[in-house]
């Protein structure tokens, strides 16, 4: 690649983040040099071997950073982001759950956690009540309104137990399994609104 070779003046008059003055710089990098304020001119190579320098020594503190930031950020800016990537990368994403879950150390948590959860959301309704449920729902899907006696059905909470929701019959539908899979853990609005069931 070619820059033009200018002075840091002309630069910052044409309103420029970096320049190109054709000498190397201290270190020998003929690289670009970042306008700056006062007297310095840094080189962009040099930065970015101090930031990897920095960075590679520093790993630890700037992940639980960056830790605490994620814990102190919006829960739904959070899932919005993770969402997008697993959209991005998804072959990657489920490459990664597998391998998650195949330890059973981690399939044994992830399951002790949902029935702890369970537990807060109070005591499971009867099966009598559960069929009561689909015979009020006559035996449809709630959002596609699929026919749960032709495709396999999954019992979901409207309000998933992960965002508080609880476990008796007022939290509970039937919907069909490609509705209940997609919609896993979202907020039932949210959900509704990508389906086009809500403005």
């Amino acid at each position: 690649m070619t820059f033009t070779i200018m002075t840091r003046e002309e630069a910052r008059a044409q309103g420029l983040p970096t320049f190109f003055t054709g000498h190397p710089c201290a270190k020998g990098h003929l690289s670009l040099r970042r306008v700056g304020k006062g007297r310095a001119q840094p080189c962009v190579e040099c930065q970015a071997e101090y930031h990897r320098a920095w960075y590679a020594k520093n790993l630890e503190s700037k992940r639980a950073a960056n830790r605490k930031i994620a814990r102190s950020t919006c829960p739904e800016i959070i899932r919005a982001r993770s969402l997008a990537w697993r959209n991005r990368n998804l072959d990657r994403a489920r490459a990664n759950a597998r391998a998650w879950y195949s330890e059973p150390a981690n399939n044994a948590a992830h399951h002790n956690i949902r029935d702890k959860r369970l537990k807060v959301g109070g005591s499971r309704p009867s099966a009598k009540a559960i069929r009561g449920l689909l015979t009020a729902q006559s035996h449809r899907c709630a959002y596609c309104r699929a026919n749960l006696k032709r495709l396999p059905k999954h019992l979901d909470h409207i309000l998933p137990l992960s965002r508080g929701g609880g476990n008796d019959i007022t939290n509970l539908q039937w919907l069909c399994a490609p509705c209940n899979l997609s919609k896993g853990a979202k907020d039932p609005i949210a959900f509704a609104q990508e389906r086009g069931l809500l403005l």
